[in-house]
């Protein structure tokens, strides 16, 4: 759908939705679902979005478990690290975290001193390395989803990361620190509540995966309810079609109750 807004019944409180969908189709409901996800931003460095997914993830319990026991590159500004790290220790123990130009970040090493303060012990102790290098690009050498081991379940991507002082490093695996958006302007278009803290999420009551407006529920990593991955949106979607079910049949017994001239 490109549009979405609600319709008040001749200047009543109540109200349905008018969806219009890119060929200017009109709809109408009562109510909404949202499942639109949420957009990875991305740098712009060459051979990155060409195969995020394929080798660089940025969830270790989706990709993690096949890609064990690789050399491993973190890839994002320096105060991601110590998250990846501990996340990652008991599957990979070769670990470059690659912070393009932010090691000395006054702002980066307040953040880590604070959430932290031991961290460079711990970096030391995990023997973690920091490549503080400008990333020109990423370069693809073998694809995992083409060499693999099916009876460990292991999958052998190989790169190498070139940087602008003509120096080459090769990881087999990356995982990515990098921001999250709304991917579609939807939410904002009916005025849904963002989540306090993460501003990036719409808030939901997860019960019921309502939102702040009446009517609508929004699924999947959209929402704040913290779980990001395909069996959660299955969940996420099963739990709202309960409770979009029982509004329904509520409001149907209410008007029937009322009478035809309702």
């Amino acid at each position: 759908m490109n549009k979405v807004e609600k319709v008040f019944e001749n200047g009543r409180r109540r109200y349905f939705f008018r969806v219009t969908d890119k060929n200017g189709a009109i709809y109408t409901a009562s109510k909404i679902v949202l499942g639109t996800g949420v957009l990875d931003v991305l740098p712009s460095t060459p051979g990155l979005r060409e195969n995020f997914g394929k080798g660089i993830y940025w969830c270790p319990w989706c990709d993690g478990w096949e890609h064990r026991d690789q050399p491993l590159g973190i890839l994002g500004p320096l105060r991601h690290i110590m998250d990846s790290v501990y996340e990652l220790e008991t599957l990979n123990k070769d670990i470059i975290a690659f912070v393009n130009g932010t090691e000395h970040s006054f702002g980066e090493i307040m953040y880590l001193n604070k959430k932290y303060p031991h961290w460079r012990k711990q970096l030391k102790h995990y023997n973690v390395k920091i490549n503080n290098k400008m990333i020109c690009s990423i370069e693809r050498l073998q694809d995992g989803s083409k060499v693999q081991n099916e009876t460990t379940w292991q999958e052998y991507d190989k790169f190498r990361v070139h940087f602008d002082d003509g120096t080459s490093v090769e990881r087999s695996v990356f995982i990515t620190n990098f921001p999250t958006k709304q991917h579609s302007n939807l939410p904002d278009q009916l005025g849904l509540a963002r989540d306090p803290i993460n501003r990036n999420k719409i808030k939901v009551n997860f019960k019921g995966m309502r939102s702040s407006v009446h009517g609508v529920f929004v699924v999947g990593d959209a929402n704040n309810d913290g779980s990001t991955n395909g069996n959660h949106a299955m969940f996420s979607g099963k739990r709202a079609a309960v409770a979009i079910h029982g509004e329904l049949i509520l409001t149907l017994k209410i008007n029937t109750t009322k009478g035809p001239g309702y």
